[in-house]
């Protein structure tokens, strides 16, 4: 579901100035020198510029969010050794006396539960002269009056409401967790009623959407359960507005009551998987399916009780199409299952699905959802279970002849990698050239974009000269660079709001990826797979070398998913980015695939046949 209501900002003026009374220097002060001018200060002056000070909660939870998470990135030198703490960044700020670090510190103060500090900062307070928004003069008052839950029949997402008082123009706040990995993944707040949010997620859900009110004590067990750490291993990826609002949350939540109850965060006990088990097999819906007497269909059914209660929420008995996509697009990878008992899987998971449904009383509109995805995936996951039996060899296409559907599926998927059937047909093995290695160039954003954007492409350059193989280095930045710009062009928020090493490692990951820069070789090396030697084509078409996304991860110093940040930026981008085969990743962009990449495609593409450079097959499944 969408956000209704976010609050859109409008800028006001402000000034930076030092307080009544201080003495201003004869001489003036180095730009480079001045607090005014450095990059924390002027994103602190463009949160003050937001109506009611609202935007100064955001841009100082993140920047707490970064002192906890990466000191580094908080854009002011360390005092000593290390990158600065909390209290050190205080410390600036209490000796730096204007404006921005005046609203700044009424922050802090708010948010941190760090007592020391906050009496520091209480006794710094009322030397200052400047204005403060009514809003940060009052946070003390602010309290939260009510908790809504709202979810679907599908139940993957949990949007909790907290209705807020005493915060100016904020009237909620609102908590999107995902269910099936058990983490806030994003947050916001709004000047709109609870009220008026449960009526705009009612009429964008409809008869699906189902809301219930939460006893305070319940929503903070919830959000506690679910909002993680700064850093945590496993976090989703950033969005525009969180984690920065997470100090904001956790300050609400500490005035909420202690005595709830939150989500089932353990994964469930070998009893409880055999117990659901034996539920599935003794209920009519599975003999009447014709699975009964057979070992195989019930080891299937105990695979998918496991995968259902060791995720997220570790819920056995709920199923969405989304978890049927997450199951039987892990599946194939079971080793330790056979394939001509892993086919069946489609058909035990239906009896499963329908017989939770019952016991869950899911609606009829729901289950049928569900059941119409199973039946839409299962055609794919059986052919990639039947061909990952099929012998394998770098001549497998000669070895092992591909009935018609075969060969269509794997012609859809060289259209998928380069953007279409169209972009396919154009490619040329006899002429194919290396990607232009061109600078970063945005001019016309604002500058606050061009810095971070700057910030993140001198990021991803460093990391691909440190990792990368000499042979793909210029080609990789260029491609970067290529969806860099791109994306500051279409989505500047992105970027403006983002943390630019969370960025460039996304974006190397995404473009590292794309063309097999990036992770373990594919588990299906079928495709493309003949020119892993280039003994029977150009060695231009050999496989380059590879670097481990952990080496990736590492080099960044990043936390959270970049895998999925990864999606949301190049979503941000313009693409529909997708694993149309296996462990194949497409964006759908020839700008961005080396020419060794392109050079593969097209020999793949070749190797179909001439029919196959003017068709685009029928697509992956």
């Amino acid at each position: 579901m969408s956000r209704p209501g976010r609050r859109r900002h409008s800028p006001h003026r402000n000034a930076t100035r030092p307080s009544a009374g201080v003495a201003r220097r004869d001489r003036p002060t180095a730009r480079s020198q001045r607090p005014e001018d450095q990059p924390l200060i002027a994103g602190l002056r463009e949160a003050l510029r937001t109506p009611d000070g609202i935007g100064m909660l955001a841009a100082v939870g993140m920047l707490m969010e970064a002192v906890a998470t990466a000191p580094g990135e908080v854009g002011i030198a360390p005092q000593g050794p290390s990158a600065p703490t909390l209290a050190e960044l205080v410390d600036t700020f209490i000796g730096t006396d204007i404006a921005e670090t005046t609203a700044a510190l009424h922050v802090i103060a708010a948010f941190t539960d760090d007592e020391v500090l906050t009496a520091r900062i209480h006794r710094e307070l009322p030397r200052r002269r400047q204005p403060v928004s009514a809003l940060l003069r009052a946070l003390a008052e602010a309290a939260v009056t009510e908790a809504w839950l709202l979810t679907d029949d599908h139940g993957d997402v949990d949007d909790i409401l907290l209705a807020l008082t005493g915060m100016g123009g904020i009237g909620s706040f609102v908590f999107q967790i995902h269910r099936n990995v058990g983490w806030v993944t994003d947050a916001f707040f709004t000047d709109m009623s609870c009220a008026q949010v449960r009526a705009g997620f009612a009429a964008q859900g409809g008869d699906e959407v189902r809301s219930q009110q939460l006893s305070p004590g319940d929503a903070r067990a919830r959000l506690e359960g679910t909002m993680g750490a700064g850093g945590a291993a496993g976090a989703p990826p950033e969005t525009d507005t969180w984690p920065a609002c997470r100090p904001l949350a956790r300050w609400l939540c500490r005035g909420l009551p202690t005595d709830g109850q939150g989500y089932r965060l353990a994964p469930i006990t070998a009893d409880e998987r055999v117990a659901v088990r034996d539920e599935v097999l003794a209920d009519p819906a599975y003999r009447g399916a014709g699975l009964d007497g057979a070992p195989g269909p019930a080891r299937l059914a105990e695979r998918a009780i496991a995968f259902a209660g060791s995720a997220g929420m570790n819920e056995p008995w709920r199923w969405s199409p989304r978890r049927i996509h997450e199951l039987l697009e892990s599946a194939p990878q079971w080793s330790d299952v056979p394939p001509d008992e892993l086919i069946a899987l489609p058909d035990v998971l239906r009896v499963v699905v329908t017989v939770a449904a019952r016991r869950r009383g899911v609606p009829m509109r729901a289950l049928t959802t569900t059941l119409r995805a199973l039946d839409d995936l299962a055609p794919g996951f059986c052919l990639d279970v039947s061909e990952a039996a099929r012998p394998r060899g770098r001549h497998w296409l000669d070895a092992v002849p591909l009935d018609h559907e075969q060969t269509q599926r794997r012609i859809g998927v060289l259209a998928a990698l380069v953007g279409g059937a169209e972009q396919l047909a154009e490619l040329d093995s006899a002429r194919i050239a290396p990607l232009p290695d061109r600078a970063l160039d945005v001019p016309g954003l604002p500058a606050q974009v061009r810095e971070r954007a700057a910030q993140a492409d001198a990021l991803a350059a460093d990391a691909i000269d440190h990792l990368a193989h000499p042979g793909v280095r210029t080609e990789y930045r260029a491609a970067v660079r290529t969806l860099l710009h791109r994306l500051a062009v279409r989505a500047p928020q992105t970027i403006r709001r983002g943390n630019p090493a969370m960025t460039a490692a996304a974006l190397c990951w995404a473009v590292g990826r794309a063309n097999d820069l990036v992770g373990e070789r594919p588990n299906a090396a079928e495709l493309m797979s003949a020119y892993a030697v280039g003994s029977d084509a150009p060695a231009t078409a050999s496989l380059p070398p590879t670097f481990l996304i952990k080496a990736l991860v590492d080099h960044f110093g990043v936390s959270g998913a970049v895998q999925t940040r990864a999606g949301q930026l190049l979503q941000a981008a313009g693409y529909e980015p997708g694993w149309p085969w296996r462990d194949v990743y497409a964006i759908g962009d020839p700008a961005l695939l080396t020419a060794n990449k392109r050079l593969r495609i097209a020999l793949e593409r070749d190797r179909f046949g001439p029919r196959a450079a003017r068709s685009g097959g029928d697509g992956p499944d």
